[in-house]
């Protein structure tokens, strides 16, 4: 029996809830035994409804760059627990990992990446390169994107694997036809937009709300979920609320999980300006949502125009509004857009496949192998 730990940080965003959620359900219990850990209380208890989350390290150490405080109590526990695989799922979780792993006290543990996004700052990726020519160690990309810019930054090709993200159809069929929508607030014949989760001014977010909003104001059947908890999220939601006259802001409770959002969805705006996690597109294909996003490479890859998406330019000045504003309004005319994407996710974001490839990289890891070896993109095939 292997021992896998999946170690949760202080900056765990839903994709990574959801993915790890999936590998404890799936992965093989005959060979696996799964153990959930977080590096900070707050973690553990924002967890603690998934199942048992153990606190490793010290209790009340947020701060992954502790050196001495968290590494000595994250390589005790490691060894009581006898962990074969400690499975993080950010860079500061994958150096909190090494601090503990260094100097060969628990031999039989092997570390391994997982990254979604591939905005990664450039000095977490020095101190990735850094620390993986120290001790290499399998990174698990979820996009051909992410791949590409860990390779262009001097991360060895054969350490870097695709695993694309696993969709739970069965969920969203069942968050479609259940009582979301309603409690949402949503009313027949309304086109529910939804952005990823607004956790920087880094992309466009603040254009595709204004551009919703105006089309609420100009039709009155476009609604803007806007996903909670987030400063930026409460910062446009305080601009658009203190405009005169109703408009369509949705603000949801935080209880509502950002996938039921994706779920319901008419219509997913990705307004990225660069990099960008794409596994809310993923989701959004699967659901039968309209992808509307801006041509960079993140969202090209897996969205061609009028196929099973909608891209747009970015033009100069503040035309964005307006490229957004044209292609939502008819988004509703798409309905073989939204089929072939639905046909499409079936195919390649499957969490059949996610464990398995998953579990392909454990096995690699295990026998000496490339973590790559045997590791297909799912989009590719």
């Amino acid at each position: 029996m292997l021992h896998v730990c999946q170690l949760l940080g202080p900056s765990t965003t839903w994709e990574q809830r959801v993915g790890v959620s999936q590998l404890i359900a799936r992965l093989p219990r005959d060979k696996f035994a799964t153990v959930l850990a977080a590096t900070d209380q707050v973690t553990r208890l924002a967890f603690s409804g998934m199942r048992s989350v153990e606190l490793v390290g010290r209790a009340g150490t947020s701060n992954l760059l502790a050196p001495a405080m968290f590494a000595a109590g994250l390589a005790r526990w490691l060894s009581r627990r006898r962990i074969d695989f400690l499975h993080t799922w950010s860079v500061a979780g994958a150096f909190a990992g090494w601090l503990g792993l260094r100097g060969g006290r628990n031999a039989r543990t092997r570390l391994v990446l997982e990254l979604f996004d591939p905005g990664i700052p450039r000095r977490q990726i020095k101190l990735l390169r850094i620390i993986h020519a120290l001790q290499p160690f399998p990174i698990i990309c979820g996009s051909q994107t992410t791949r590409r810019r860990l390779m262009e930054c001097g991360l060895p090709p054969d350490s870097c694997a695709v695993i694309r993200p696993g969709v739970d159809f069965a969920k969203i069929t069942q968050w479609r036809s259940g009582p979301v929508r309603q409690a949402l607030g949503l009313q027949a014949g309304e086109q529910a937009v939804v952005i990823p989760e607004p956790r920087c001014r880094r992309h466009a977010f603040w254009e595709a709300c204004w551009a919703v909003e105006l089309l609420q104001r100009v039709s009155g059947r476009f609604r803007l979920l806007l996903a909670g908890g987030f400063r930026e999220s409460r910062r446009i939601a305080r601009f658009l609320r203190g405009l005169p006259g109703e408009g369509g802001a949705v603000l949801p409770d935080t209880r509502v999980r950002f996938e039921e959002l994706l779920a319901v969805a008419d219509v997913l705006l990705v307004p990225s300006r660069g990099d960008l996690s794409t596994t809310c597109v993923a989701w959004a294909m699967a659901a039968g949502a309209v992808v509307i996003g801006s041509a960079d490479y993140a969202v090209a890859e897996l969205i061609a125009h009028k196929v099973n998406g909608l891209l747009f330019k970015r033009p100069p000045g503040n035309g964005t509004v307006v490229s957004i504003a044209e292609l939502v309004h008819h988004s509703d005319a798409h309905q073989k857009i939204r089929e072939v994407a639905r046909a499409q996710a079936y195919e390649v974001f499957g969490i059949r496949r996610f464990v398995d490839q998953h579990v392909r990289v454990y096995e690699n890891l295990l026998h000496g192998k490339p973590a790559a070896e045997g590791v297909i993109d799912s989009a590719s095939l």
